[in-house]
């Protein structure tokens, strides 16, 4: 589940609630509804359903890259999951630290491995590629970062020359800053 698809459930579910004159704090047309931001113990609520949701589907499409798993329940399991959007290119518009994901993005974590976030991207005809900070900045930008201790990353801009490219990601980790970029698998065979 992605925070857009967070987004969707709750403004359609604010709505059909403003429609019907449950609360007039609602939204009473689509309009509105797409403006709409719910109380934060709501969407705090709705997050935490979300993680819970992922961390199912994560332990599912884990299994299904296991060696011997029976192919005919992980197939019927993996069929079953919500549909995700596919993520497509789009404004990077960054937080005051430098950081941003792409709304169409699961919520995968520090667990998640590169592994599974390209068998996710290739049911979209996408794989990714991975720009370490530590390997890709000026020198001044690693002493700022990795000496100085300035956990704001505004100042990297990392790019991704590889045709039809698109970032899905720009954050901090445990062993740095990265920029995950997707593109299309035929442009890794050219």
């Amino acid at each position: 589940m992605t925070p857009n698809m967070i987004k969707q459930v709750w403004q359609k579910a604010a709505l059909d609630a403003g429609q019907r004159g449950d609360h007039s704090y609602l939204p009473k047309n689509e309009e509105e509804a797409q403006n709409f931001e719910p109380h934060e113990w709501v969407s705090t609520a709705f997050n935490q359903l979300a993680d819970a949701a992922q961390r199912m589907e994560t332990a599912i499409r884990r299994a299904a890259l296991q060696d011997g798993a029976p192919q005919d329940l992980i197939e019927k399991l993996v069929e079953s999951l919500p549909y995700s959007p596919e993520p497509k290119p789009m404004a990077v518009v960054r937080d005051c630290d430098g950081c941003w994901t792409h709304p169409d993005l699961p919520m995968f974590d520090e667990t998640t491995t590169t592994s599974e976030i390209n068998a996710y991207l290739a049911q979209f005809g996408l794989t990714s590629h991975a720009v370490w900070m530590e390997y890709d900045c000026h020198p001044d930008e690693f002493e700022r970062y990795f000496e100085a201790g300035d956990s704001n990353i505004s100042f990297w801009n990392p790019a991704c020359n590889i045709k039809g490219s698109f970032m899905l990601s720009i954050h901090d980790t445990d062993q740095g800053p990265i920029a995950l970029f997707a593109y299309p698998l035929e442009a890794r065979d050219a």
